[in-house]
C-alpha cells in the first residue's frame, strides 16, 4: 500500500475518485453534473476542499479539471 501525499491527508478534504463518463455519453454535461453532485455532498459533509484523482495519461481530464479551476497539487505512481 502506498503512503498518501500531504495533499491527500489535508484535514477537511473530500475526494472525487476516478470521475468518469462512458465515451458514448460524453459531451452532454454529465461530468459537470457528477462534479456538482460530488461538491454538494462534500459541502453537506462539512468538507472545506475537494480533491480529484485521475490516471496521469488522461490528458482530456487534465484539460477538463483545469477548465473547472482545479490546480495540480501532487502525483502518486
Amino acid at each position: 500500500m502506498r503512503d498518501l501525499t500531504a495533499e491527500a491527508r489535508t484535514p477537511g478534504r473530500a475526494w472525487l475518485n476516478q470521475l468518469a463518463v462512458d465515451p458514448d455519453h460524453r459531451g452532454q454535461g454529465l461530468a459537470r453534473l457528477l462534479r456538482e453532485e460530488g461538491f454538494q455532498w462534500a459541502r453537506r459533509s462539512g468538507a472545506t476542499s475537494v480533491g480529484l484523482d485521475m490516471a496521469q495519461p488522461a490528458s482530456h481530464l487534465v484539460q477538463l479539471y483545469t477548465g473547472w479551476g482545479c490546480v495540480h497539487r501532487a502525483m502518486i505512481r
